[in-house]
């Protein structure tokens, strides 16, 4: 094909060459007439050019532009176009190549017989049918002007001698990339059949779906919502057309808007089609993170589980295990487990089997991987155990069963952080497992400064009943009633007075005054805090009342506070102007305050 292709482009070039050669003789003669005729019209006349009726042929085709040096029209130099650049020039390689592949009669469409026909016919040029009239471009004496013809770049610029017609539609090249068939958009169907037939599948319309086998596209053309034939299929649980389609070629691993067709089964607990598709090999495996074995976890239908496993699924892909305890899918968890998955495997997010277990209340799920082998204090990336994880959610159950199975009881924060959200059925398993009551967690905090702090009266309670040290100090040496008071807890500060918190040589008095809680003030008072007593920058809580404008607490101070005790800012009065504190300054100067 290619020999015969080459052949022809010679022909075509040799038959060029010697019709160039005879055009440009009768060219050049027909341009001097043409010369010469204009001169003549252009010289008529005395002192200048006189203007003369246009002949015939002027009056029906534009004015022609003399050859390169003649001298041009005055009436037309005006409009003279300038002669293109060559990178403007019409004859391109790309029209040239075309012009040879027409010329050699041979076009995408031209088929193998064609071109040895054409062979058969030696050096003739191949046929060509003549247009249905004559629209030949000829000059002044009538004479034929060959389209072909090299122009020159002042001739390229300017219109022809008469009106041509519009050219005919190019030949196309048998190299053009549009002879190419585009392949359809997988993404919808190419045609009105494939529409049909993935229509037909989604209703389970078997006999139908027959029908369409031999005028669509491809088995596997998908449709934007309902994706292949056999994913609308399985849709429909049609078992009949899935294994119709499956028999004709279908792919059962193609992905769709909803997964693949395997996928899909687990989601809806198809476990016959689900099995009919891992005959015809769908992969057990495909997206492992999301697939079919995930998927049916999720959602519970043990017996595809099985089936996938079974099929070869990998049970350590992804999440499986940790969703299926997460879930407490216990049944599940025992297969994947049977099928080799790793009880402590850290998944996504430093998840762990127990720990999601644990989190989510899934005791008997918990008893099961604890025996089977979970590590009952395994920590993951933020440092907290399956017990903390227990506390946290307030698993009392749960807490149980991981003591019991050698969990650590003294972790760190983990009686803190179960007084401060105030379990106390939590703290009491904790307290009876031997956990330190006054151990020291983060920042040095025990569980009664926690509890006095969040004002978990019961905890308190709790902890005070069972020994805990009531002024045991933490970070700033601040001690549980120091938290109390600071925290407004009126009634936690009554508790802790009652059990002996010691308040000498502190400026809790003063510390209640500037939180503004006159019960807080009242129970120090009544526990017999010095009422004058300065805090270490010297300043007392009757100028400090001053300072903060606490009227009502300003009038309990009249228990034994001297209002013309100075401090570092003078008297308590001194502390009420400096800070515009007018009705304080009323009550002090009613109480015996000096100005």
């Amino acid at each position: 094909m290619d020999a015969l292709v080459a052949k022809f482009r010679q022909q075509a070039h040799i038959a060029e060459l010697e019709a160039d050669s005879e055009l440009q003789d009768s060219t050049s003669d027909a341009s001097d007439s043409l010369m010469s005729r204009e001169t003549s019209i252009m010289s008529t006349g005395t002192g200048g050019t006189t203007a003369h009726p246009p002949s015939e042929l002027e009056a029906i085709s534009p004015a022609v532009t003399p050859a390169v040096g003649a001298s041009a029209p005055l009436a037309d130099r005006s409009r003279r176009t300038e002669p293109p650049s060559l990178e403007t020039h019409p004859n391109t390689t790309e029209d040239v190549e075309r012009s040879e592949h027409a010329v050699a009669g041979v076009t995408d469409q031209t088929s193998n017989t064609d071109v040895e026909g054409l062979a058969d016919a030696g050096t003739a040029s191949p046929a060509v049918s003549p247009p249905d009239k004559d629209v030949t471009a000829r000059n002044a004496a009538g004479e034929q002007i060959d389209s072909r013809q090299p122009k020159s770049m002042v001739q390229a610029a300017e219109p022809p001698l008469v009106n041509k017609p519009d050219p005919a539609p190019k030949t196309q090249s048998y190299k053009s990339k549009d002879s190419k068939k585009r392949k359809p958009n997988p993404g919808s169907p190419a045609l009105d059949s494939d529409k049909a037939f993935i229509t037909s599948a989604s209703t389970g319309n078997l006999n139908m779906v027959g029908l369409l086998l031999g005028f669509v596209s491809s088995v596997d053309a998908r449709d934007k919502s309902l994706g292949t034939a056999l994913q609308a299929a399985v849709l429909a649980r049609s078992l009949e057309v899935v294994e119709l389609l499956l028999s004709k070629g279908a792919d059962p691993d193609v992905e769709g808007p909803h997964g693949t067709a395997l996928k899909m089964c687990a989601v809806h607990g198809q476990h016959a089609i689900a099995k009919l598709l891992l005959e015809h090999g769908a992969d057990p495996d495909m997206d492992e993170a999301e697939g079919a074995l995930l998927t049916a976890v999720m959602h519970g239908h043990e017996a595809i589980v099985k089936l996938l496993l079974d099929a070869g699924a990998d049970p350590r892909a992804g999440d499986v295990l940790q969703r299926a305890a997460q879930f407490g899918r216990t049944k599940i968890v025992e297969e994947l487990l049977d099928a080799g998955a790793e009880v402590n495997a850290i998944g996504k997010h430093q998840s762990v089997a127990l720990r999601e277990a644990v989190m989510y209340g899934r005791e008997e799920t918990v008893s099961v991987l604890l025996a089977r082998g979970a590590e009952v204090d395994l920590k993951r990336g933020d440092d907290e155990t399956p017990l903390m994880d227990a506390v946290l959610h307030g698993r009392p159950n749960i807490i149980k069963c991981l003591l019991a199975n050698g969990a650590d009881p003294k972790g760190k924060n983990i009686l803190q952080r179960a007084s401060e959200l105030g379990r106390t059925e939590v703290v009491t398993i904790l307290l009876d497992a031997g956990t330190d009551i006054d151990g020291k967690g983060s920042h040095n905090a025990t569980a009664l400064r926690c509890a006095a702090a969040y004002g978990k009266e019961d905890i308190v309670r709790l902890l005070l009943s069972r020994g805990a040290d009531v002024n045991v100090k933490g970070s700033g040496d601040d001690t549980a009633l120091m938290l109390a008071i600071t925290h407004s807890r009126p009634s936690i500060v009554k508790l802790l007075l009652d059990a002996g918190a010691d308040f000498r040589g502190s400026s809790v008095l003063q510390t209640a005054v500037e939180s503004g809680n006159v019960a807080t003030v009242t129970n120090l008072l009544d526990a017999g805090v010095d009422v004058n007593a300065r805090r270490q920058s010297g300043i007392s809580a009757l100028e400090a009342a001053a300072r903060y404008g606490r009227e009502e607490v300003v009038k309990l101070l009249d228990r034994g506070a001297d209002p013309n005790s100075k401090g570092p800012n003078g008297t308590a009065l001194m502390e009420a102007i400096q800070h515009r504190r007018e009705n304080v300054a009323k009550i002090l100067l009613e109480r015996g305050a000096r100005p």
